[in-house]
């Protein structure tokens, strides 16, 4: 069996599954709204039942950047410290986070440190792989949210007016530079269903969880 943590933001989180302090979206009144019953019903624990593992830590924090230097940032020493717990280390680290550095439009390239997207992704990944040496990192791109009833209308493009594809780039290039397995759902290019256009629903969960699976049963590694 694998102990697998998670590194992400509001979609990820989950009451009574998060790290005490940690913000969290997907409290009682949300799950009702959006049809989740437990937590089998989020895309992240059906992955981890997919790779036969055992969440380890949850480490995710709505409204969390990759970008910057302090905590909540995925960048900060206690982010990375908390993916593991006092018993365990993760033999797997699922990493799903870049989606509010789209949605807040930070800089993606040209600064040269972690107030740019480029440099704190690749700064994020080199501390936890320094940090968990034994430890296999998979990384996700950011896939597509449409609001129920409106399958034909992506969040990304309505919503919000920067590239999404120029953070999906470099998530696929920083892996490819550390030869760090990359989930590469956003290529798939299916949208996950939501009410807001940014929170999946059980269904959209559902989905974003078939993506994962999908591209790691076609061996998505980076070359």
């Amino acid at each position: 069996m694998k102990w697998i943590s998670v590194l992400g933001d509001s979609i990820c989180t989950f009451e009574g599954y998060n790290a005490k302090g940690y913000y969290v979206y997907y409290d009682k009144a949300i799950k009702q709204e959006n049809g989740i019953k437990s937590v089998s019903d989020t895309w992240w624990h059906k992955v981890i039942n997919y790779l036969d593992g055992q969440l380890c830590v949850n480490n995710s924090y709505a409204g969390s950047t990759v970008t910057g230097a302090d905590f909540p940032s995925a960048s900060s020493e206690l982010r990375i410290n908390d993916l593991s717990d006092t018993l365990h280390k993760p033999d797997i680290i699922l990493i799903a986070m870049g989606f509010n550095d789209y949605a807040f439009g930070i800089e993606t390239k040209g600064s040269g440190d972690v107030s740019s997207f480029d440099y704190a992704f690749g700064y994020m990944l080199d501390k936890i792989s320094l940090r968990y040496p034994n430890t296999e990192l998979i990384c996700s791109t950011i896939p597509k949210g449409f609001v129920k009833d409106f399958s034909n209308s992506l969040f990304p493009m309505d919503f919000v007016k920067y590239d999404i594809s120029k953070y999906n780039d470099i998530i696929r290039s920083s892996c490819q530079q550390r030869n760090i397995r990359l989930a590469d759902i956003a290529s798939l290019g299916t949208g996950f269903e939501t009410l807001d256009g940014v929170h999946p629903t059980a269904e959209g969960h559902k989905t974003i969880a078939e993506m994962w699976i999908n591209s790691l049963e076609k061996n998505s590694f980076t070359e």
